[in-house]
């Protein structure tokens, strides 16, 4: 497991370096948020495009292979990056999309290497611990990647990014196991299979849709507060990274209290209530927007997410059978992505048209009148708990 959680690590660094110059550098470029929006876009397309049947590839060419093919492309197109700079906007797309796509091939598999290197009992303990290594990578990332920024170009923290990539990717290939050899079904029945898979874990299929919705507008906030902090309060890129580590203080608390809140409330009412409370949390801060309660805002925003986060991908990986995992996580990881380009394209239409406030305001409204429709509809078995499946 520590190899395991090693690689893990090795790669939430080496994406978090690259998912934070990206904007910054479509910013440097033109000084407007519509190119960081389609930035921001393209990395979540692939999840739309190609996620579904990612999944099934992965259970097809065994998780050892696809990692090693996935995370040799994430360095291919990062070195393509560091060496050339920001191409024209049409190339840094297309670029993106690929980087996005090779890393979801990636993280597929190394989810899917996790069952087969590891016994049942840890598999819980797996997750919980590659949240907390994502979640510390939200608390210090941006702030370490800002300082980075002010002794190295993008283009050089790119490079830094790759060659982490690389480390993981001869880590993975000297340790990770090939997967038993199984027999394969035609690749598009097997797709719909694990389509029914889902369905019949009825819980899972509606929390997959929930959050969905609440990706779709957790990543605008994303957006509107490195927007607003470069534009109205002309903040540097390392004071970007203080005001988002704040952020990962946040994340931090939320994942390490995760389990704790998670036995005394019931997996099903964390995933319900905490969305709106980030709602309410717009909500206050739409009201008066300075960079104190844009901080305290993302404080509550990742606190409350990443308790949800974790909540949710224990929840899948305890109630999904062992044999459906690539094909059930490829899906769900697909959906929970899938609105994601709709709202960062409608906020790239009309963004720079309306204040951070009333952005702010009107996401705040969608989380709580949402939640009132999911409870409304008692879709949910909300008695349950993640102890009720091991």
């Amino acid at each position: 497991m520590t190899v395991l959680i090693i690689i893990a690590m090795l790669k939430a660094v080496a994406e978090k370096i690259s998912n934070f110059i990206l904007p910054l550098w479509a910013f440097q470029q033109t000084q407007s948020n519509d190119l960081m929006s389609y930035v921001r876009l393209f990395e979540y397309l692939p999840f739309m495009v190609l996620g579904f049947i990612i999944g099934a590839l992965v259970d097809r060419v065994g998780s050892r292979r696809g990692f090693t093919v996935g995370t040799l492309g994430q360095a291919a197109v990062l070195v393509l990056l560091a060496g050339y700079g920001a191409p024209a906007p049409h190339l840094l797309f297309l670029l993106v999309f690929m980087l996005m796509g090779m890393t979801y091939f990636a993280n597929n598999a190394l989810i899917v290497q996790s069952r087969t290197a590891l016994p049942d009992n840890r598999l819980i303990a797996y997750n919980r611990y590659t949240n907390m290594v994502t979640n510390v990578m939200e608390s210090a990332g941006p702030a370490i990647i800002g300082a980075l920024l002010l002794l190295l170009s993008y283009t050089q923290a790119l490079h830094v990014s790759w060659v982490l990539l690389s480390a993981a990717l001869l880590l993975g290939m000297a340790t990770f196991r090939r997967p038993p050899v199984r027999a394969k079904k035609p690749f598009i029945p097997d797709v719909v299979y694990g389509f029914r898979a889902l369905y019949r874990l009825r819980n899972l299929w509606v929390l997959s849709w929930w959050t969905a919705f609440a990706n779709a507008v957790i990543v605008v906030s994303e957006v509107v507060v490195m927007y607003c902090a470069k534009s109205s309060f002309a903040f540097t890129d390392f004071q970007v990274g203080l005001l988002f580590a704040v952020g990962g203080l946040g994340a931090l608390s939320g994942s390490w209290l995760s389990e704790y809140i998670e036995q005394r409330v019931g997996v099903i009412r964390v995933l319900a209530y905490s969305i709106p409370l980030i709602g309410v949390a717009y909500l206050f801060t739409s009201l008066h927007v300075t960079p104190v309660t844009l901080g305290a805002m993302l404080f509550c925003e990742s606190f409350l997410f990443s308790l949800y986060i974790v909540c949710v991908r224990t929840y899948r990986l305890v109630v999904a059978p062992a044999e459906d995992l690539g094909k059930i996580n490829g899906i769900t990881g697909s959906i929970f992505k899938m609105f994601i380009p709709v709202s960062l394209g409608l906020y790239a239409l009309w963004g720079n048209q309306v204040s951070t406030g009333m952005v702010l305001g009107v996401m705040g409204a969608l989380f709580v009148s949402g939640t009132l429709v999911l409870l409304a509809s008692s879709a949910l078995s909300m008695q349950e708990k993640l102890s009720d499946n091991y």
